[in-house]
């Protein structure tokens, strides 16, 4: 019988994303954000109270893994559309963007 503490768990570990940043080389590290944390940004985008842009930076602190959030949120405030590239990233790889081909009728 197993115990709680075994390592063999069959749950995947999170996919990660990196990034460097083309501008000034900062690197990014994320999780690939799961259907929680996207549903929430869309709720929270689409309830007419809260900007795309603070849901946004709310998804990407939810999926930060590296650098630090006060290093982020330093890097927000010095460029404010930073956080719509970081979006678009994490929803890219959620598969909001996601592409198909249709056969030929």
């Amino acid at each position: 019988m197993k115990s709680p503490t075994d390592d063999d768990d069959d749950t995947p570990a999170p996919k990660l994303i990196h990034l460097t940043d083309d501008d000034d080389g900062t690197q990014y590290t994320l999780r690939r954000p799961g259907r929680p944390q996207v549903d929430r940004f869309l709720q929270a985008v689409s309830d007419g109270k809260t900007s795309k842009l603070a849901a946004g930076e709310r998804l990407v602190f939810d999926c930060l893994e590296s650098p630090d959030k006060a290093t982020v949120k330093a890097r927000f405030a010095e460029r404010s559309g930073l956080p719509m590239a970081l979006i678009d990233e994490l929803l890219r790889d959620a598969g909001v963007s996601a592409r198909f081909t249709r056969p030929p009728a």
